[in-house]
């Protein structure tokens, strides 16, 4: 290993959690490293030759990489880990759906809700999650819930053009005032939109929570998105000081 350890970075940065988690992983840099980083945001395309000839001492990377080559590489790596599950041995980092989903629950029934509901994407194991969370979390206080999972094209797109007849349907018959939680913030602000072509006012109707607090989101949303905050700064940064002990050995 060089003096200055060369760390692949495969995390992507177009929305506020990936940028969180690479601010993370500098700050523990600057603190203990210098590391050289190549940051390579989309994947392993134009670097495999690298990554099979060693030339990297540790890498920190998302499950949308081809771990399989990465697994090749045999040098110590840690992954965020959101869709597909860990290999027996891989250190990984991943969000707690289930506290995510019984923060979001608790404040709804202190708040007085007695309809709840939640929105996830049929194909994110991590929305799955979260859904199955949700439900069991009001369960335990003896309370049901309505759950949609939706395919990605049953969602409005970015300019409100509501495709999702049957998302927009079953709002519309959701008992109200419903409580309802989005899988994501993404999600959430879709629903939004749903909401207002349907007439179905936010929150007097139906009030929806969302996951990340991504700051831009929430502000465009109409009216502004309530969200739960992950501290993606500091996944970074542990998961960074766990890929450093483990280049130490």
């Amino acid at each position: 290993m060089s003096s200055i350890p060369k760390i692949l970075l495969m995390v992507e940065s177009s929305r506020e959690s990936g940028r969180k988690v690479i601010a993370g992983i500098a700050d523990y840099a600057r603190q203990f490293g210098p590391w050289q980083f190549q940051w390579q945001p989309v994947g392993v395309q134009g670097i495999s030759r690298e990554i099979r000839e060693g030339a990297f001492d540790g890498m920190l990377v998302r499950d949308v990489a081809d771990l399989g080559e990465l697994r090749e590489a045999n040098v110590p790596c840690v992954v965020f880990s959101y869709g597909l599950k860990p290999d027996a041995g891989q250190v990984c980092v991943t969000s707690d759906d289930a506290a995510i989903a019984s923060t979001i629950a608790t404040d709804f029934v202190r708040r007085g809700f007695r309809n709840f509901a939640f929105v996830g994407l049929r194909d994110a194991p991590w929305a799955l999650n979260r859904g199955r969370h949700f439900e069991a979390a009001l369960q335990s206080q003896g309370i049901k819930s309505d759950l949609f999972f939706a395919d990605a094209p049953e969602m409005p797109d970015r300019n409100g053009q509501a495709s999702g007849r049957a998302l927009t349907q079953w709002l519309r018959e959701l008992p109200k005032p419903v409580a309802l939680m989005a899988c994501n913030d993404e999600v959430a602000f879709r629903l939004l939109q749903l909401c207002g072509a349907a007439d179905i006012r936010v929150p007097e109707d139906c009030a929806v929570v969302g996951v990340d607090n991504d700051p831009v989101v929430c502000g465009l949303s109409h009216p502004p998105l309530s969200s739960v905050s992950i501290d993606h700064h500091q996944a970074g940064y542990f998961a960074a000081s766990a890929l450093d002990r483990m280049i130490q050995g």
